[in-house]
C-alpha cells in the first residue's frame, strides 16, 4: 500500500519486534532511534520552509512569469471567455496559476506535508509513561459516557498515555480531526478508511486491509514520539479483532478482551461474523476481563487463557449530588430510567405501570428504537426525553422516586449484563426496582427489587413509593456504590496491567 512522503520518514522507525527497552542494548536501541527519527522531522520541516521559500521567489521572478505566460497563451487565448479573463488578469500582474507555473505548486505540496507534519506533531502528548494504551473501542468517545470512557479516563488518570480509537471513522465524520484531546485521552478517528463509515461495517465492506494499514500507520506516530514500546491494547468489540492480531504480531503488543456484552445478542447485520469473531478475540486474547459471571464463563468456554471479573462501576462523586434533600414537591411521583431503550427494554413493565392505579409520572430519558418509541409513546402516565449529556444526568436522577431498570431478562444479552445504572443509582440513594437480571439477584431485597412478573414489579414501586420496603437505606446505598466506585475498578486493572 502506498505511503505518504511523511509516512516514509518514520517507517523504518518500526521494526517487527521491538528491542527490549529493559536491557541496555535495547534500551540504547531505542533511543537511537527515537533522535534519529526527531531528527528527521526537524529536516523535514526545514525542507517545508524551503519549499515554500522558493514557490514564493518563484511568484516573484520575471523570468518565471514569462515562462508561465507562454504557457497560458496556447491554452488560455483560444479558449472559453473564463479562461481568456484569467489570462488577461496574469497580464496585469495576478496571481500565478498552478497548472501553468509547476514550480508554484511546490506552495501547495509544501502545505500539504505540513499540514501532515502538524497532525503528526500532535502524536507527542505530555503523557510519557511505562506503558501506552490503546482502546479499540465499541462506541465514540463523545457517545454515551459508559464503562469505555471510564476505563479510558481512569487510565489517564493513573498517567498512562491513553489513545481511543473511536469506532466511526473518518468516512461518517468528514469534519473531525484525526486526533483530538478530550481531558487526558487521545481521542482518534481513522481518516483513510474510506470503504466503510464504522468499524460494524468493516468485514461487509472488504474493509479490514485498509483498516489495519490505517492503524498501523497511527501507532507508528504514536510510538515515535512516546518512551517505551509497551503496547497494552484493549479490544472492546470483536470486529476489530484483525486489527488486535497485526498488533500483536508486528509491535509484540499485549491484548486485552474487554468483554462487556454478548455481543452476537444484538441486532446487527453481521452477526455470524461477530460470533465467529468473539471466538477468535476471547482465544487470542492475553487477558480476558468479563463484566459477569456469565461472560466470564462464556470466556472461558471459548478457550480464554486468562479470565478476570471486572465488573461496571459508578462515578460516586459525580452523582452524589442527585440525591433528593428538599422537601418532595406535590404532584405524581417519578417512576425513571436513563439509558438506550431498545429491543432488549421490557416493554410491558411500562405498559403494567401505566395501567396501574399509582398516580405516577414514567419517566423515560435516553436514545430509543423507533420501534419501542411508537409502542412507548402510547401510553398513559409516560414521558419520553431525548438523551441527556453525562454532566446532566444528576439533574435528572434527582427527581426520580424511583429508578427502574426494566429489561428482557430471557434475553442472552440481559443474562450478560452487569448494568451502569444500578450503580449510579445507588450512588445517589435510590431505590431501585428491576427484572431478574443475574448479575443482580444476590442483591434482591437489600439494595433492589428483582421481578419478572408485570403484576409484582408494580407491587415493588408501590412499596417503594410508600416506604415499606425491606431494602437499606440512603446511607447504606451511598456507600456500597462507593465500594464499587469506578477507580476500585481501576486500581484492579492497573494491577493486571503489571
Amino acid at each position: 500500500m502506498r505511503r505518504s512522503a511523511l509516512q516514509n520518514i518514520f517507517w523504518i522507525g518500526t521494526v517487527r519486534k521491538c528491542p527490549d527497552r529493559f536491557c541496555p542494548e535495547g534500551e540504547n536501541a531505542l533511543r537511537n532511534r527515537d533522535e534519529m527519527l526527531h531528527a528527521r522531522i526537524v529536516q523535514m520541516e526545514n525542507t517545508v520552509a524551503q519549499m515554500e521559500e522558493m514557490a514564493r521567489a518563484a511568484g516573484r521572478n520575471r523570468s518565471s512569469r514569462m515562462a508561465e505566460l507562454l504557457s497560458r497563451i496556447p491554452r488560455q487565448l483560444f479558449a472559453g471567455k473564463s479562461e481568456r479573463q484569467s489570462l488577461l488578469r496574469f497580464v496585469r500582474g495576478g496571481e500565478p496559476d498552478v497548472r501553468f507555473q509547476p514550480l508554484v505548486g511546490l506552495e501547495q505540496k509544501a502545505e500539504t506535508i505540513r499540514r501532515e507534519l502538524m497532525c503528526f506533531r500532535r502524536y507527542d502528548v505530555p503523557e510519557k509513561s511505562d506503558v501506552t494504551v490503546l482502546f479499540l473501542g465499541t462506541i465514540d468517545f463523545d457517545f454515551l459516557i459508559q464503562r469505555p470512557q471510564h476505563l479510558a479516563n481512569g487510565c489517564a488518570a493513573n498517567g498512562k498515555a491513553v489513545f481511543y480509537f473511536n469506532a466511526e471513522f473518518g468516512a461518517r465524520h468528514p469534519d473531525r480531526e484525526e486526533i483530538v484531546r478530550v481531558g487526558s485521552v487521545n481521542v482518534i478517528t481513522l481518516q483513510n478508511t474510506y470503504k466503510t463509515p464504522t468499524i460494524y461495517q468493516a468485514a461487509q465492506a472488504q474493509a479490514y486491509p485498509q483498516l489495519v494499514e490505517d492503524v498501523r500507520s497511527t501507532v507508528q506516530k504514536i510510538l515515535v514520539w512516546q518512551k517505551n514500546d509497551r503496547l497494552q491494547v484493549i479490544i472492546q468489540h470483536p470486529l476489530w479483532q484483525p486489527v488486535a492480531e497485526m498488533l500483536q504480531q508486528e509491535f509484540g503488543a499485549r491484548i486485552i478482551a474487554d468483554y462487556l456484552d454478548d455481543f452476537a445478542d444484538f441486532d446487527h447485520a453481521d452477526k455470524e461474523n461477530v460470533r465467529d469473531m468473539a471466538v477468535r478475540m476471547l482465544k487470542n486474547a492475553d487477558l480476558t476481563l468479563a463484566t459477569s459471571v456469565y461472560l466470564a464463563e462464556k470466556a472461558r468456554q471459548s478457550g480464554s487463557s486468562k479470565v478476570e471479573l471486572l465488573r461496571n462501576g459508578t462515578d460516586c462523586a459525580h452523582f452524589a449530588c442527585a440525591a433528593k434533600q428538599e422537601k418532595r414537591a406535590a404532584g405524581p411521583w417519578v417512576v425513571g430510567y436513563y439509558g438506550v431503550l431498545s429491543t432488549w427494554f421490557d416493554c410491558g413493565k411500562i405498559e403494567a405501570l401505566s395501567r396501574s392505579d399509582l398516580d405516577i409520572c414514567i419517566r423515560l430519558v435516553g436514545v430509543s428504537d423507533e420501534t419501542v418509541r411508537r409502542r412507548l409513546q402510547q401510553l398513559a402516565k409516560v414521558e419520553l426525553w431525548d438523551a441527556v449529556p453525562y454532566d446532566k444526568l444528576p439533574e435528572v436522577l434527582r427527581d426520580f422516586d424511583v429508578c427502574l431498570i426494566p429489561f428482557d431478562a430471557s434475553t442472552d444479552l440481559i443474562k450478560a449484563t452487569n448494568p451502569v445504572k444500578f450503580y449510579e443509582y445507588l450512588s445517589a440513594g435510590k431505590k431501585v426496582v428491576a427484572t431478574e437480571i443475574p448479575e443482580l439477584m444476590s442483591y434482591n431485597g437489600k439494595y433492589v427489587y428483582c421481578e419478572n412478573d408485570d403484576d409484582a414489579f408494580v407491587d415493588k414501586v408501590r412499596l417503594c413509593l410508600e416506604n415499606k420496603t425491606t431494602l437499606v437505606d440512603e446511607t447504606e446505598c451511598v456507600q456500597f456504590a462507593r465500594e464499587n466506585d469506578w477507580k476500585t475498578r481501576i486500581k484492579k486493572l492497573m494491577l493486571l496491567f503489571s
